[in-house]
């Protein structure tokens, strides 16, 4: 090998290597166990009441799952985080079985985190009756949770940095602030269930997720928890596109890659520590920082709790 950065999709593909979805192969067409995919911390009384969450898994979708938590919903203020309300994914490029069980949730809306490239190139299948809304929160832009074939970090620890400069983006960008604004203002009014997804269902829908959690008084403990719940969700397509592009590139170029297909809290760590420098909490970041009205925020939290 005469390069250690992580090779992008396009060189795989002219390495031989079958990649499924581009950049961080979000669509996760290998099978998925039936076995929940993450452990619910120990958490109190309140914890043991909740209701039990059964979202389906999908094998074309490995990271569809409900916002209200993994086994049981995640205590709220008021309550509990209501289940089959909102739901989160990776793309949803899915095939007919999929499908069938998509809309056999009544989902009412898509909205659909990705740019236009990676749309045209994996396009979703979007369930029969729902409505169909794309939010370009990176607006067209290549970053770690999209690369290209001009994409490309050398090490791990580069890797890493990369997704947690994005997260902090996440909060300083005033763009994306106004597109993650139009993203949580469409789920609060929403007439039925929402999925929301980008690629891989980890950094664009990883973050809206931690802002809706937060937004509903959940405990910060469990919005790590819930985030770092698609490493477990999508172990298998890591693992086997880790081992590709090994194959094709090296150890520490695959090392390298494995960290942009996953999660760690430091990624998510950084755009909360720069939400509360910036916005004192989840609360400002609503109000001031994504400009929401008291009426839609009233809104989003009656579509995420359940008393």
């Amino acid at each position: 090998m005469t390069r250690s950065s992580v090779v992008p999709p396009a060189v795989l593909r002219r390495a031989g290597v079958v990649i499924i979805a581009a950049g961080l192969l979000a669509t996760g067409c290998q099978s998925q166990s039936s076995e929940t995919a993450a452990t619910v911390s120990d958490q109190s009384a309140v914890r043991t009441q909740a209701p039990v969450l059964d979202a389906p898994r999908l094998s074309t979708a490995d990271n569809f799952r409900d916002l209200a938590g993994v086994d049981t919903a995640y205590a709220a203020d008021g309550g509990t985080l209501r289940p089959e309300s909102v739901y989160r994914s990776n793309a949803l490029e899915v095939n007919d079985e999929d499908l069938a069980t998509l809309e056999g949730l009544g989902i009412s809306t898509v909205i659909d985190l990705r740019t236009p490239e990676e749309i045209e190139e994996h396009p979703d299948r979007v369930p029969d009756g729902a409505e169909y809304v794309n939010v370009d929160i990176l607006s067209g832009g290549v970053t770690g949770a999209n690369p290209n074939a001009d994409f490309a970090v050398g090490t791990p620890d580069e890797a890493a940095r990369t997704l947690e400069d994005l997260n902090h983006d996440f909060v300083t960008d005033e763009g994306m602030r106004e597109r993650f604004g139009q993203v949580l203002t469409t789920i609060a009014q929403a007439e039925g269930p929402v999925v929301f997804h980008c690629t891989a269902g980890k950094d664009r829908a990883g973050w809206t997720a931690a802002v809706l959690q937060l937004a509903a008084g959940v405990d910060e403990e469990d919005v790590v928890e819930n985030y770092l719940a698609t490493n477990d969700y999508s172990q298998q397509r890591i693992e086997a596109t880790t081992q590709q592009v090994g194959d094709a590139e090296g150890e520490q170029a695959a090392e390298a890659f494995g960290v942009l297909l996953g999660v760690q809290e430091s990624f998510l760590q950084s755009g909360l520590d720069t939400m509360e420098s910036e916005y004192g909490d989840v609360d400002g970041y609503l109000s001031e920082g994504l400009e929401l009205d008291d009426e839609t925020v009233a809104n989003l939290k009656d579509k995420l709790i359940a008393a």
